[in-house]
């Protein structure tokens, strides 16, 4: 019988008061050890089964190196137990070092059945990592789809990487994020502050950066911003206020620009305002007077149908500047 080693028989009788080899149940070994098991059968038509893997006789597919240093590559099932589930979750590793044997860093693409901790069942897909003394693991990349419950069928993509970079060796000319109805970017932190940023470089230097900290929201213009050569500048909310002011506190809060004239409304870094044309005010009722060292400048009807200008300082009656002739 030693000519059947490293073969696949079925039905066999190893004869010599050996044990006849069940229909469908692959034989493996030599001579008299020849022998099969009820969870490796072939069945004609359907092919090769490996029933039960991730229990005790079978676990998975090795790949073995040439190199001892290396581990195995190979597929591996794992059949775990759920904390909130009487169903099992069975897991298939495919990768470097498949069964995370200690010393040795792992790499696997992972898919699992029925994964229920807290009593909402839910299939994954996901990459993990382990660092060869595991004492850092995270998944990069993974895709988890609650199968019951409130969110049933609804899929969450997850990344846990410090970049995601597009190939700038492609030659789309654009990366479309595309959002069937609304779309949120958020980022959360238990704790502290959390920040989310966009930039854009050019050749010619140009950044621009948007950050969501708290309760703030900054637009940035670093450099060049309006392709001028100058520097740009914040744009702050926080807390229902909205502030703008340059990086520098040099330049203009806001500045509207036309190709022709230029610039034709600005408020400059300390509350000066100019513009190109002229400003036009309408009547109000007059209003209260305002703090310490201020005047308040309005127009308003003179009770005679005529539009007075006036002024109003902190203290005293409202000066009129002059009125509808």
């Amino acid at each position: 019988m030693a000519s059947l080693e490293g073969s696949f028989f079925t039905g066999l009788d190893t004869g010599g008061g050996g044990v006849a080899i069940p229909v469908g149940e692959i034989a493996f070994g030599s001579g008299a050890s020849i022998t099969s098991n009820s969870n490796f059968f072939f069945t004609p038509g359907a092919g090769v089964t490996f029933a039960n893997i991730g229990l005790v006789d079978f676990d998975g597919f090795y790949l073995s190196p040439a190199n001892p240093g290396n581990n195995i590559q190979g597929v591996v099932a794992i059949d775990t137990l759920n904390a909130a589930s009487a169903r099992n979750d069975y897991a298939l590793n495919i990768g470097y070092n498949p069964k995370n044997v200690a010393g040795d860093h792992s790499f696997r693409y992972i898919t699992e059945s029925y994964f229920n901790p807290s009593g909402v069942g839910q299939t994954e897909m996901y990459w993990e990592y382990f660092s060869p003394d595991h004492t850092v693991n995270f998944r990069p990349y993974g895709i988890v789809i609650p199968v019951e419950g409130g969110s049933i069928n609804q899929a969450t993509i997850q990344f846990n990487a410090t970049s995601v970079v597009f190939n700038s060796g492609y030659t789309q000319t654009a990366i479309d994020l595309d959002f069937s109805g609304n779309g949120v970017v958020k980022t959360a932190l238990a704790t502290g502050n959390a920040s989310f940023i966009v930039q854009n470089t050019t050749s010619g230097g140009n950044e621009i950066e948007e950050i969501h900290n708290g309760h703030t929201f900054d637009f940035r213009s670093l450099s060049n911003a309006n392709g001028s050569g100058s520097v740009g500048g914040y744009g702050v909310f926080n807390s229902g206020i909205l502030g703008l002011y340059p990086a520098t506190q040099t330049g203009n809060l806001i500045a509207f620009w036309e190709s022709g004239p230029g610039t034709i409304f600005y408020i400059d870094s300390i509350g000066n305002i100019g513009m190109y044309g002229y400003y036009e005010m309408r009547e109000i009722t007059a209003p209260s007077a305002g703090g310490a060292n201020t005047v308040r400048v309005f127009a308003q009807d003179n009770g005679a149908g005529k539009t007075q200008l006036m002024a109003l300082f902190n203290t005293g009656a409202a000066q009129q500047i002059a009125i509808q002739p």
